[in-house]
């Protein structure tokens, strides 16, 4: 009797952590969500994109600049 007692104790002990670790998960997940928080994956893969986009916009230049330079060139005669 005194077992069963405690058992009943124990499994009522129980269900306000798992709604207290539930709710808080919750809590923790809005809370990440609403500070657009990224993974070291995404942030990686967006840095390596930023830099692959730098080098074309500087291939671009010079290929602009070249062409500017024929123009200029061809203005002249």
């Amino acid at each position: 009797m005194l077992e069963q007692f405690f058992q009943a104790v124990s499994e009522q002990l129980r269900a306000p952590k798992a709604d207290f670790e539930k709710n808080l998960r919750a809590w923790l997940s809005d809370t990440l969500d609403r500070m657009d928080i990224v993974s070291r994956d995404t942030l990686l893969r967006q840095e390596k994109q930023l830099a692959e986009a730098k080098q074309a916009i500087n291939v671009l230049k010079q290929q602009v600049e070249a062409l500017e330079k024929v123009l200029l060139e061809r203005k002249e005669v």
